[in-house]
């Protein structure tokens, strides 16, 4: 057990760090439960010792929870942690490296902040800038964003740098109000206007509000549009005329489209399948259940069947799940989610333990906990189980059903009423 708690306070263990929680404040948890923090302090202490400028991501991932570990610590009266977060500040600002920063500023508050804008100096003009707005943001975080513009202002009287940012922090947001003010302003584009911007878009290029001007689009439009998509063989004008059709049924001959499903370019497959997913007919259903043997586009397949269900669907979801591959369990998870959703009964539960049981990450696991509790079908083990979960929402969600059950359920002393 204490190896296993090691390895994950050293290493990062999420799945996606894009939607997941940091872990820090969990494994501190676990670490003060253990009886034997001292140990995990001095080993998470010892990672800090090396400077590594050349992290890549993962690493750089579990470099931050290390310094969030030795932030928790320090919040908790430890000198050493304290002086050890300070002195990573101090030993990779010489080669601008600045990861340490967030957590001073988190520990410290503005005497923080004004430590880690004194050793950032040498930066150029707009990474100080960004860097140092992203700081107030994690102060406004901390303290609110009223104290924080008020401690700053005081502050700022005599230091002139602190004047600076808070202006440049003010402008900056006006700058994003504007700008999103100035969007919702515009006039709705025709379809001329969306129709030049998708034959002009870059390689990589993304236009955003595609399905929302599909949402709104007359149904004139949409047939023009689907026109132009079935004569269009670029792939990156096929998947911008698809997203149109995200919340809209295709109004002409879908058959064309199904083949791009199949497309490796994963993006052109999730547009046509989105598509093709508003669509209810028998041949949607005949092709999904083809799809489904083919691991790269199962979950796609599912996705197809939510709006062409069939009596034994759970079945054969259960049995396609055991067969995905690890690296493709979390599409397979989102997408039996959604069809579970649609489709709720008791034969679902199988298949929402067994992604609680498999998927690797703990934001799919805990949207299989909420929805078993939200048909009140959770297992009588799995409410105590989550509460040890890694998630925050998923131990909530445990607590509050364990209470609900205990309210229906009160236990007696015995005594008569």
């Amino acid at each position: 057990m204490r190896e296993t708690l090691l390895e994950a306070c050293l290493n990062n263990q999420r799945y996606d760090s894009q939607c997941e929680d940091s872990r820090g404040k969990y494994l501190y948890e676990l670490i003060h439960d253990s009886g034997n923090a001292e140990f995990y302090r001095d080993k998470v202490l010892a990672s800090l010792e090396e400077a590594n400028p050349e992290r890549d991501r993962e690493q750089q991932r579990s470099w931050y929870q290390r310094l969030e570990l030795t932030r928790y610590f320090a919040q908790a009266g430890d000198s050493d942690t304290r002086a050890a977060l300070y002195n990573v500040l101090f030993r990779d600002a010489l080669v601008h490296d600045f990861s340490a920063a967030a957590d001073i500023v988190a520990l410290d508050g503005l005497a923080g902040l004004l430590t880690v804008l004194g050793k950032m100096d040498g930066l150029e003009p707009d990474e100080y800038d960004e860097q140092a707005e992203a700081l107030v943001w994690k102060l406004k975080e901390r303290d609110g964003d009223e104290a924080t513009e008020q401690q700053i202002e005081r502050a700022a009287q005599d230091t002139p740098t602190l004047a600076a940012l808070l202006h440049a922090v003010r402008e900056a947001k006006q700058a994003r109000d504007e700008a999103r003010n100035q969007r919702k302003a515009q006039p709705r584009l025709t379809y001329q206007q969306v129709r030049e911007k998708i034959h002009a878009a870059a390689a990589s290029g993304y236009i955003s509000g595609l399905w929302s001007w599909g949402l709104e689009a007359a149904d004139e439009e949409l047939a023009l549009v689907a026109a132009d998509l079935l004569a269009e063989s670029d792939p990156l004008r096929q998947r911008h005329y698809l997203w149109l059709f995200r919340k809209r049924v295709f109004p002409l001959d879908f058959h064309s489209l199904l083949p791009l499903v199949r497309r490796e370019d994963r993006r052109l497959s999730s547009a046509a399948t989105a598509a093709l997913a508003n669509i209810t007919h028998p041949d949607i259903r005949e092709f999904a259940l083809r799809l489904l043997p083919e691991p790269l586009w199962r979950d796609q397949a599912v996705d197809l069947m939510t709006a062409n269900p069939g009596p034994d669907d759970f079945a054969l979801l259960a049995y396609w799940l055991q067969r995905t591959e690890a690296d493709l369990m979390h599409w397979m998870d989102i997408s039996s989610r959604g069809y579970a959703e649609a489709h709720y009964s008791a034969a679902a539960i199988p298949c929402l333990l067994f992604l609680y049981e498999n998927t690797p990450c703990s934001l799919c696991r805990g949207a299989a906990v909420r929805m078993l509790a939200k048909h009140d079908t959770l297992p009588e083990w799995m409410p105590q189980e989550c509460l040890h979960d890694a998630d925050s929402d998923t131990r909530q969600v445990a607590a509050n059903y364990s209470d609900s059950a205990s309210d229906a359920h009160p236990a007696t002393d015995g005594s008569p009423a």
